[in-house]
């Protein structure tokens, strides 16, 4: 089981009470990954969240049969997995272990029980989600720009 020290070694959770943290723990599972292994696949039901604690994560995509394209990485102290936040959801890409990874996952359901039972709780933890998601939206943004920049000109697609 994780403890409240282990989840402050998570960006997101930082700077969270104590008691907060407390009642997350007990929720969290260690799991650990070595170098190449899947975490998880684009299509699988998004239903655990993760929070590495150790190694690095890779987040992929296949853009065309044999084509794969990275979208990004999680280091030590991020998460991955806010899928969960909405039930019945999947992932969209792959997440694959870089190196020998430590990752403390929490389930959907479990995750999403808290935030309904503990409003507060539910509050803190929503308001770091919706700035990692911002992020990742801001970031997507800016590869599909740039992608976009240089296979075809925008003024071409507007007219």
């Amino acid at each position: 089981m994780a403890t409240t020290a282990d989840l402050r070694n998570i960006n997101i959770l930082q700077d969270l009470p104590e008691a907060v943290l407390a009642k997350i723990a007990p929720l969290v599972k260690e799991a650990s990954y070595q170098e190449n292994d899947v975490v998880f696949r684009h299509g699988e039901p998004a239903d655990t969240f993760g929070m590495l604690l150790r190694g690095k994560i890779l987040l992929n995509v296949e853009a065309a049969p044999g084509v794969v394209v990275s979208l990004g990485s999680i280091k030590a102290g991020y998460s991955f997995g806010w899928g969960v936040l909405i039930p019945g959801s999947t992932h969209r890409n792959d997440a694959v272990a870089l190196e020998p990874c430590l990752v403390l996952l929490i389930s959907g359901e479990d995750l999403l029980q808290l935030m309904d039972s503990d409003r507060d709780t539910g509050y803190h933890l929503l308001r770091r989600f919706t700035t990692i998601i911002k992020n990742r939206l801001d970031r997507r943004t800016s590869q599909f720009v740039l992608a976009m920049g240089r296979q075809v000109q925008v003024e071409e697609l507007v007219e």
